[in-house]
């Protein structure tokens, strides 16, 4: 059977017109309307199944640990703005550490300042090691303990510094991945290193997650593996 298609015009003419041809022909229109066909393309964005981009992997602390304590010997804390060695998934480049989460682990030295921004992507902080550290946040300078967890609100001014001797190094967590889609992200610095900020007491912060309330929880409980959710002091879902 034939695939040529036989068109007659008004004026009782008939021409012959290949499929392939007229598709193509088709498809070159729509291209210069900076248009493109769904029909091409709907397996590749309508997926059957979930189609992840990253693979599992896992990062350990103790071997990262002594190339972060090097940058901070060798990079300033004027010359990083944020000292940080990022967890970049073996599949993907940075920030993606999983297809929606950037991670990276953030070191701060003995007086010295991350100083103030705040940016449109939100951030939590998981603290790993270290006495003497604090977060402010718009306003509020929150003294760090290991294993709290901090939230760090959308939008808000918050700079880090460390009193004391010794390091302090935390996990950073960011959904910096989505503006990979949605382009709105950005950083606004602040005038001066450090936003004005007043102490406040850290177990009645609304976005503190102490360790010492949640490792109660996990005490309580005689099973081998458990897990909690983080949640407000009232019960409420952190996020």
């Amino acid at each position: 059977m034939s695939s040529t298609t036989t068109t007659v015009t008004r004026n009782g003419d008939s021409s012959h017109i290949d499929p392939q041809q007229a598709t193509d022909q088709l498809l070159r229109s729509a291209e210069q309307q900076h248009t493109k066909p769904l029909w091409t393309q709907m397996a590749r964005l309508n997926p059957p199944l979930p189609n992840p981009k990253c693979v599992p992997y896992v990062w350990e602390y103790e071997k990262i640990r002594p190339s972060l304590l090097r940058a901070g010997e060798l990079i300033t804390e004027k010359q990083a703005e944020r000292r940080v060695l990022m967890l970049v998934n073996p599949k993907r480049e940075a920030p993606y550490t999983t297809d929606t989460i950037y991670a990276g682990l953030q070191l701060v030295m003995p007086n010295e300042t991350a100083p103030a921004h705040r940016h449109t992507a939100f951030a939590c902080r998981f603290i790993i090691e270290g006495n003497g550290g604090f977060t402010a946040v718009h306003g509020r300078r929150i003294q760090m303990q290991r294993g709290d967890v901090i939230l760090t609100p959308t939008w808000n001014w918050h700079d880090h510094g460390k009193d004391g001797s010794g390091p302090m190094i935390w996990l950073d967590g960011l959904d910096l991945p989505n503006f990979v889609h949605y382009p709105v992200h950005f950083v606004e610095h602040y005038a001066d290193p450090r936003y004005p900020a007043k102490d406040v007491d850290t177990s009645a912060s609304p976005i503190v997650f102490p360790w010492s309330r949640m490792k109660a929880q996990l005490d309580e409980s005689g099973d081998e593996n458990i897990s909690k959710p983080y949640l407000r002091a009232d019960g409420s879902e952190s996020i």
